[in-house]
């Protein structure tokens, strides 16, 4: 870190087209300021100038034991302007060049702490750009080459991963709905003969027995009209619509009275009527 510690520029007023020490290698100075423009005032305590100075947009200061230092701000544009490849770390004001050199100095001393540079979210951004600056492109593409490669082949095996993971899910769901389905039909058919009707026992049976894979039935009985309402569900409406038209063997008149799908169920729900 000592190669990054702020070099002191020391700038006369008298003379600002002449701005020595400008060429500083890492780019963070510190302007130790001087001149006839310098303006030195004695203060005391419970001094209000100091309140009255620090209101002021329009001025710069640094403030000594006894005594402030101040100018106009616009007094540093040219200068700054022929320094905008640097940072200024900081900017010391004072009566005489040895005044303003030795606290820029100690400036100086106190910005090249660690914690105080990395603190300084400016002073960050500027040592950013200028790495970027210096680091060769190659070398940027290098690691992109290398970010890019294992984001590839990570990407890859974890698509392989959850493929996988994905099929066997799948086929366990497929068996428990199998079994599941043909325990059900199992169970509604041997309901359905135990029925005390014989002739209503023969007609529920052949409409069970219509019944596609993924299709429950959860009601049978006669109505007064002398038809049959059969109500069930289904997670497919395809399953549903099948249904209907295999019941057509049975009659012509098949009726669907209603079909839907309710709230936070993956299932869509059906009653219907066969006439006689």
């Amino acid at each position: 870190m000592r190669s990054m510690r702020p070099e002191v520029i020391e700038i006369c007023l008298d003379n600002p087209d002449k701005v020595p020490g400008a060429k500083a290698v890492n780019g963070i100075v510190v302007l130790s300021v001087s001149g006839s423009e310098v303006t030195s005032r004695q203060i005391g305590d419970n001094d209000p100038f100091m309140s009255r100075l620090k209101m002021s947009g329009s001025l710069m200061w640094t403030e000594y034991n006894d005594h402030v230092c101040y100018i106009p701000s616009a007094a540093l544009e040219p200068v700054k302007a022929k320094i905008d490849n640097c940072f200024i770390a900081g900017i010391v004001i004072g009566a005489t060049e040895e005044e303003s050199r030795g606290a820029a100095r100690r400036l100086r001393e106190e910005f090249s702490d660690v914690k105080k540079m990395v603190s300084s979210k400016p002073l960050c951004e500027f040592l950013m750009r200028s790495l970027y600056r210096k680091i060769r492109l190659p070398v940027l593409l290098f690691w992109l080459l290398v970010l890019v490669t294992n984001f590839i082949v990570s990407s890859h095996i974890g698509e392989e991963l959850n493929v996988e993971q994905q099929l066997k899910r799948q086929s366990e769901a497929q068996y428990r709905n199998h079994h599941e389905i043909v325990t059900q039909k199992e169970k509604m058919i041997a309901d359905y003969q135990g029925l005390i009707l014989p002739k209503s026992s023969v007609e529920f049976d052949r409409i069970a027995s219509l019944m596609p894979d993924g299709v429950r039935l959860y009601l049978m009985e006669r109505t007064k009209e002398h038809a049959i309402k059969v109500s069930g569900s289904a997670s497919d409406v395809s399953k549903i619509l099948l249904y209907s038209e295999l019941l057509k063997g049975i009659s012509n008149t098949v009726e669907i009275k209603s079909l839907e799908a309710r709230i936070n169920d993956s299932n869509y729900y059906f009653d219907f009527l066969i006439r006689q």
